[in-house]
């Protein structure tokens, strides 16, 4: 099992969101939480030998709950996944949290 921690941008139309991202991944799963608009917002998904990840996943915001898939590469590094809203879709990235040091796989 491996963890780590990431501070992110969440692109979106109205502006830079800004937050932390902590993925934790066993074998070929992950899970974690995405800390940005309303707070923690909990995801699961997939992530290959190639580091390619693919996530499920929903945004509260304060006016409604939104449902998202994200798809991208996630290394003990960075980060860097395009989330799709609908017909829409917006970019988180980051970097891992300096001083945080996650459990490496």
């Amino acid at each position: 099992m491996w963890q780590q921690i990431y501070n992110v941008v969440l692109k979106t139309p109205i502006g830079p969101r800004y937050g932390t991202m902590e993925i934790h991944g066993d074998q070929r799963t992950v899970d974690g939480s995405l800390n940005v608009l309303m707070g923690k917002n909990t995801f699961h998904g997939s992530i290959d030998e190639g580091n390619r990840c693919q996530i499920t996943g929903q945004l509260r915001t304060l006016m409604r709950t939104i449902l998202y898939t994200a798809a991208g590469n996630v290394t003990w590094d960075s980060v860097c996944l395009t989330m799709r809203i609908g017909n829409k879709t917006m970019e988180v990235t980051g970097t891992a949290l300096p001083g945080k040091e996650g459990v490496r796989p």
